[in-house]
């Protein structure tokens, strides 16, 4: 009889974490849009060519950047939490910054119509750190984990402060040198942090709906 090792017990019906293959891929993405000549013009969210049908925009406009801070800031934020997500799971990583690219790109549309150009990762940066204090809160919230469920309704209170000072101040925390002629966009940020918190939210009442 095969005896089985009591590490292996532990460890046994758990898949290995994935490698952030899709967090460091999109990360390269900027920094490659950034290096092509006309890359940035051809897939800046613009309302103009919205109108005319470029719906790409939409998406990839987020990947494109104003300065070498503003790339620096999005990419280096997007990739810390983007992989600390997609290691706890891909699909809510891949849904999380799909739905908070759609849903920052509407709210601009929509909501911002003085607004005639909008790039940067910043809001999905936002919702990242949403669904990842969220994730963090999921894992540890019994008792063994008090202290790291404390860690995740820290970064949430603290996401929450971030916005609500760049709502209130019409400023940016992190990246100071935007440019003259570049403003920042809170409700962005607002709209990002909605999706990272809706998420993981819809992956717990999807099971429950379907056993109703």
């Amino acid at each position: 009889m095969k005896r089985l090792a009591c590490s292996d017990a532990r460890g046994a019906g758990r898949s290995p974490a994935p490698f952030p293959v899709l967090a460091l891929g999109m990360g390269a993405v900027a920094l490659l849009i950034a290096s092509l000549p006309g890359a940035e013009a051809a897939l800046v969210f613009d309302r103009g060519a919205l109108a005319a049908g470029e719906c790409w925009r939409l998406l990839t406009g987020h990947w494109v950047h104003w300065s070498s801070n503003h790339l620096a800031w999005d990419v280096g934020t997007f990739v810390v939490l983007g992989a600390a997500c997609e290691v706890r799971s891909r699909r809510r990583f891949a849904a999380c910054v799909l739905g908070s690219g759609l849903a920052i790109s509407a709210a601009v549309f929509f909501l911002l119509p003085e607004l005639s150009q909008y790039g940067g990762l910043s809001g999905i940066d936002c919702a990242l750190f949403a669904l990842l204090g969220t994730e963090l809160w999921r894992e540890h919230r019994r008792a063994e984990g008090r202290a790291a469920a404390g860690l995740a309704v820290a970064l949430c209170a603290a996401l929450a402060l971030k916005v609500g000072y760049e709502c209130w101040t019409g400023g940016t925390v992190f990246v100071a040198d935007l440019g003259a002629s570049i403003v920042p966009v809170p409700a962005a940020h607002v709209a990002g942090a909605a999706v990272g918190l809706a998420v993981p939210l819809a992956a717990v009442l999807a099971p429950r709906l379907r056993g109703a």
